[in-house]
């Protein structure tokens, strides 16, 4: 393994200094007794490491900001990241950044373990947000706990203890989003980017997303010039769709223009990010402002 990292890693500076950059890769190893495991979005990083415990350290590949949605190439950094893993804990439900980037991970990198994590969960097609449904963190959960195990066998039991502590608040999770959404069956709520169609699945509820809406077939990209398309389209829709959730990057949200355009057209917006780090506490809040909305449209 050493042999194909300092290879990987000669072949990509040699790389990079002929493009005029210089690069510094850490060692394969910070630590020998915490195993690196490379994952592709934030929310696993927190379940991998939490299953973990003092034993894993994970790195996730889409950055903050970044659209896992693009297939984007993989960066040189990544490649050592993902060179210096004894596995790979990759999502597996179609993600734009994974369907481009794993099959060549897994070419070029023939001896790194690739654990799929949605092994068992009955996928929804072209919607790759398996996590926002507590039933699929729980299966991946599980899933992560038995790769972990088989891993490193040593440490079964601070993984299994790692699972239950892990699956305990999700469970809470659970509780709660049967007490505020099974009763709203049949209720809708609207978003920017679709991402919540698992969440909605499980509890009879519809999510509507303004993202794409098209044309005669083609996207419509969102501007402050053709935004009343958009509130037509959502007035359309269910006139008591007065809040949209939108992830922190959204241009209607990191676009004052276009976000005052909204609200003084009586549309709220609030922010639910389905791909942050700290993704259970994200997932409890989100299912808390589904029913206050709801609650405030007198839909309760």
């Amino acid at each position: 393994m050493m042999q194909q990292i300092q290879l990987i890693a000669l072949i990509l500076v040699g790389a990079l200094v002929m493009g005029g950059a210089i690069v510094f890769f850490t060692s394969a190893q910070d630590d020998d007794d915490v195993m690196d495991i490379t994952v592709t979005l934030a929310w696993q990083k927190e379940m991998v490491e939490w299953i973990g415990g003092e034993n894993v350290k994970a790195t996730h590949m889409v950055r903050p900001g970044q659209d896992p949605h693009v297939p984007e190439g993989m960066t040189p950094s990544q490649v050592i990241a993902a060179a210096k893993s004894p596995a790979y804990f990759y999502i597996g439900a179609g993600m734009g950044w994974e369907t481009a980037n794993i099959p060549t991970i897994e070419s070029e990198l023939p001896d790194l373990k690739m654990v799929k994590m949605s092994e068992g969960v009955e996928l929804i097609t072209g919607d790759a947000h398996i996590w926002t449904s507590p039933d699929n963190l729980l299966i991946m959960a599980n899933n992560t706990k038995n790769a972990l195990i088989e891993i490193d066998p040593a440490n079964e039991q601070d993984y299994i203890n790692g699972y239950n502590s892990y699956a305990l608040r999700v469970f809470q999770i659970k509780a709660l989003a049967d007490e505020k959404l099974e009763p709203m069956a049949g209720n809708d709520f609207l978003v920017y980017h679709s991402a919540w169609k698992y969440l909605a699945q499980d509890y009879g509820i519809n999510e509507y997303s303004i993202q794409p809406l098209t044309t005669g077939g083609s996207a419509i990209e969102l501007t402050v010039s053709n935004i009343q398309e958009f509130v037509d389209w959502i007035e359309a829709q269910n006139a008591s769709l007065t809040t949209m959730f939108v992830r922190p990057f959204d241009p209607v949200n990191s676009n004052t223009a276009l976000k005052d355009a909204f609200e003084s057209n009586n549309i709220e917006i609030v922010i639910a990010n389905p791909l942050s780090l700290n993704w259970l506490d994200e997932l409890e809040t989100f299912i808390n402002a589904l029913y206050v909305f709801w609650e405030d449209s007198n839909t309760v």
